[in-house]
């Protein structure tokens, strides 16, 4: 059969429908990632000085990659930590990521990059989460619902227009899972490693995400065979041994992977510092307080987590438990109150379940759009009119959680891991400090979760509706 042979296929015949789903998927992903781009583009346009990137802890990162291209070594100028040595409060990993900026592009122009290639890939987790849902699936129907979602995230999109790890360490973290996921479908080492490198370098750019290594202890040992789990484990423990000896070295006391945890744990358990972290301002210099006092930097991290400790000895069990129950419900709130979609993300995923689901889709769709007017007022473009659609928060923890755990439940091990990486990830913020650019990150997890949610409730009430399964 020739080339026009190939593609004059008649209606009906089954070549020319699987050469359609084959290549449809790829086009409605392609479409996604230039509409992601466009909104990266608008977004963008709207900043009028590089001070907007400059949130919360973005002047340690730049100090430490400043200190690191001047010769200064590993250490901080300014911030919650100022010390005239090397340090190890922050993790390496995403000031080394400045400096390669600060040495293509220069002083005055590095911070604009860095934004522009943090929306690069921000514009890529379509491709991410179709490839991670479609593993955990096999629906390309459900893949695409999980990418569509992922660019209408608005508050990770938010997070590529700062100044900090969490969208690198996420988009790091997101390839690992599909580089592992990948391996368990064809078992090629190649995939293996890079779901190994992937790993160790998202926790190397953010120390929060240490916690989630304990995967190699569950559930990856049922997963993986001995042999494979220990492969996996070779880039942690290169890059983690490597820090640590120069910690050791640099410190001159025992190794520690980040010094920052003493802090936040102070301050997360401080009954002075409200759970919400509102009035945290007036005790960020408590370290460099410390310092003034002639501790070094691990003497002043062990001293904080000896405070935090006492803090709970005096308060009591009960104290803390409450404690821990108010940083949930600070976590679980709705950060994110200017998306009103409540509604229409609650009712999607039974649209996927009637049987004229297109009919009720496009009516669901209509309606949002009449609601988004009246309730938005939104000018009539397109970047505004998709700041209407943006997706709920406290549904997407509804139905990403639930979701999650029924499959987990159901011994699909794939969803089990992204419950225990989510899992993981949400911990050291109810031990420590309530972050929502770490909730964030984890709630965007849920995407897949969310999007798999009518196979699931397709599952559980029976519905007539054709399988939702292809072949690959």
């Amino acid at each position: 059969m020739n080339m026009m042979e190939k593609w004059l296929l008649l209606p009906g015949d089954p070549r020319r429908e699987k050469k359609i789903a084959a290549i449809l998927p790829a086009i409605c992903l392609l479409g996604l990632v230039v509409f992601s781009f466009y909104l990266c583009l608008q977004e963008i346009s709207s900043i009028k000085s590089e001070n907007q990137f400059l949130r919360m802890d973005a002047r340690e990162y730049i100090s430490l990659a400043d200190n690191l291209y001047e010769g200064k070594g590993y250490r901080m100028s300014e911030g919650l930590c100022v010390t005239s040595g090397g340090t190890a409060f922050r993790a390496p990993g995403y000031p080394v990521f400045l400096l390669l900026f600060r040495w293509l592009y220069g002083k005055d122009k590095f911070l604009m990059a860095v934004i522009l290639y943090q929306n690069l890939f921000f514009c890529l987790l379509p491709l991410i989460f179709y490839w991670l849902t479609f593993n955990v699936s096999s629906s390309r129907l459900l893949s695409l619902f999980s990418a569509f979602l992922s660019v209408f995230f608005e508050p990770l999109r938010i997070m590529a227009n700062i100044i900090h790890p969490e969208s690198l360490a996420f988009f790091l973290l997101l390839l690992a899972l599909g580089f592992l996921f990948s391996y368990l479908g064809a078992k090629r080492t190649t995939k293996l490693l890079a779901f190994s490198i992937f790993l160790a370098s998202a926790v190397m750019v953010k120390q929060n995400l240490l916690l989630v290594l304990l995967v190699f202890l569950f559930p990856l040992p049922l997963m993986l065979k001995r042999k494979a789990t220990i492969i996996a484990f070779i880039f942690p423990l290169l890059f983690f041994s490597a820090w640590l000896v120069r910690n050791s070295l640099v410190l001159h006391k025992f190794p520690v992977f980040s010094t920052i945890t003493g802090l936040s744990f102070y301050l997360g358990n401080n009954p002075a510092v409200r759970m919400d972290m509102s009035n945290v301002t007036g005790y960020k210099s408590t370290m460099n307080d410390l310092f003034k006092q002639g501790m070094t930097e691990v003497e002043a991290d062990r001293q904080l987590w000896k405070k935090g400790i006492l803090f709970i000895k005096d308060k009591g069990l009960i104290w803390y438990f409450y404690r821990m129950r108010g940083k949930i419900s600070v976590l679980f709130r709705d950060y994110y109150p200017l998306a009103k979609n409540g509604i229409f993300f609650g009712l999607l995923p039974f649209a996927f379940l009637m049987k004229k689901r297109r009919r009720a889709l496009v009516l669901l769709i209509i309606l949002q759009i009449m609601y988004a007017f009246f309730i938005y007022a939104p000018r009539f473009s397109l970047y505004d009119l998709s700041l209407a659609g943006v997706l709920d928060v406290a549904i997407l923890n509804l139905f990403g959680i639930g979701s999650l755990l029924v499959l987990a439940w159901g011994k699909n091990m794939k969803a089990l891991l992204v419950v225990v990486t989510y899992l993981l990830i949400l911990l050291p913020m109810i031990i420590t400090i309530p972050s929502d650019r770490d909730k964030i990150v984890c709630d965007a997890l849920l995407i897949i979760g969310y999007a798999l949610a009518p196979m699931v409730l397709k599952e559980m009430v029976a519905s007539p509706l054709p399988d939702f399964k292809t072949d690959d």
